[in-house]
């Protein structure tokens, strides 16, 4: 055995210098990562950046590594992952220099997940909540006025999808279903572009929901006739204009023969 001793001694201390060197501080993790992110090896750093945060949770950068791992998940088109990883710092790290920054781009991550209008309009609605919690929050006027013009864009998008789903219960023929819709659009987004449209297929709907009584009993057009009203409040197209007047002249032409 004694023979053996002075091998077994060198291996010991061997593999303890070999530990010792490789074992790398917050701060060359840090660099290492930061390398990987500016070459565009995402990946690489969102591993080197998770090292970093489970072996030095409480170290001076960790709020950086927590950021730029957001931010890589970011530049990989994880947004769902990139949202929670910013949520996490925002949550976790108030008092990070990067929490402001951090709030917008969660926003913006929601915001890029935000589908056409057909679809399912969840994350588009997480981001407006984001955006607008993010403008009562910020000093920064730069993003603050990004942020309104994203709003508006969203806005646009939640009105058409709330016009095109009216427009298709009325082509159904459930005209009730139509004017509920019409009533939504105008109360929640009474400045859309999409407002005559709407105004136009509740006056539609209410028309034909009027006209398919029994002919036992008499048609009252008044829900009609309120809804041209409040239509011709304001100037028109050519077209709405057209298919009002055709309206009007309909209802004349039946209160005439009856």
């Amino acid at each position: 055995m004694k023979k053996y001793l002075p091998f077994l001694i060198l291996i010991i201390f061997g593999c303890n210098s070999t530990d010792i060197t490789t074992i790398q501080t917050a701060e060359e993790l840090y660099k290492d990562a930061t390398v990987q992110y500016k070459e565009n090896d995402y990946l690489e750093a969102i591993e080197i950046y998770k090292e970093l945060l489970l072996r030095f949770p409480a170290s001076t950068i960790a709020d950086d590594a927590q950021f730029y791992l957001a931010e890589s998940r970011y530049k990989r088109n994880e947004f769902m992952l990139a949202a929670l990883e910013y949520d996490y710092l925002i949550k976790t790290m108030p008092s990070s220099n990067f929490v402001d920054y951090a709030r917008y781009k969660k926003a913006i991550a929601y915001y890029r997940l935000s589908p056409k209008y057909p679809l399912d309009q969840k994350y588009t609605v997480l981001a407006l909540d984001e955006l607008q919690n993010f403008i009562e929050n910020t000093s920064n006027e730069k993003l603050k006025k990004d942020s309104e013009k994203r709003i508006s864009i969203i806005n646009h998008k939640l009105a058409q999808k709330i016009y095109e789903s009216s427009v298709i219960y009325y082509h159904l023929h459930y005209y009730r279903s139509a004017i509920t819709y019409c009533e939504l659009l105008k109360e929640k987004y009474p400045d859309s572009n999409y407002i005559d449209d709407v105004l136009l297929i509740k006056a539609k709907s209410y028309f034909e929901r009027e006209n398919s009584r029994p002919k036992t009993i008499k048609k009252d057009f008044t829900n009609t006739l309120r809804a041209i009203e409040e239509l011709k409040e304001k100037p028109l197209s050519n077209e709405i204009k057209l298919e009002t007047d055709f309206i009007l002249a309909s209802i004349n032409e039946m209160q005439k023969s009856s």
